[in-house]
């Protein structure tokens, strides 16, 4: 019932840490945001998309990020509007407006499989993946999916879906 209200009304949200002056990012505190044309690099955060706007009070840090370069935002207030459930249309539709180094769109990819937006997850192989890059894939996708206990990759512990995609990456591997 909660969630049904939130819809209905805007969630203001005002950091409880905020020192924007430390030259560490994970110091920072504040909350995170990024554009939509970026924001594939995000899923992994999250199964809710939300837009969000800057109370004119609010401090905005455009954050260096290599992996999403001018998308990511720290902010110490942020306003969220529309909560809409990711699903894999609008991952795709994220994908498609997508702006981002090679490399992000290789780690969304094990998200994508893992989560279930396979058509997503399909595009992003047929688009961006080749023979020449497909190791580099490969080490991407066993990072992003090793086990969080022990920190080792194990194809057992990959879902219907992710492992479908690994026995891609593997296919266009040649094994």
């Amino acid at each position: 019932m909660s969630t049904i209200k939130i819809k209905y009304r805007l969630l203001k949200n005002v950091a409880e840490k905020w020192n924007p002056n430390d030259l560490k990012p994970e110091n920072n505190g504040g909350f995170n945001s990024s554009l939509e044309e970026k924001i594939l690099r995000w899923i992994c955060r999250g199964d809710v998309l939300y837009d969000v706007t800057f109370p004119d009070d609010a401090e905005v840090i455009d954050s260096a990020s290599p992996n999403s370069p001018h998308g990511v935002f720290v902010s110490n207030k942020i306003i969220m509007t529309n909560p809409r459930p990711l699903t894999d249309d609008l991952v795709m539709e994220l994908y498609n407006k997508s702006e981002l180094p090679e490399k992000s769109f290789f780690a969304a990819l094990p998200i994508c499989a893992s989560r279930g937006y396979m058509n997503t997850a399909k595009k992003i192989i047929a688009d961006k993946v080749t023979v020449s890059n497909v190791n580099q894939v490969i080490e991407i996708f066993k990072e992003w999916t090793k086990d969080k206990a022990t920190g080792i990759f194990e194809e057992s512990n990959l879902n219907e879906n992710a492992l479908s995609v690994y026995k891609m990456l593997l296919d266009i591997q040649g094994n």
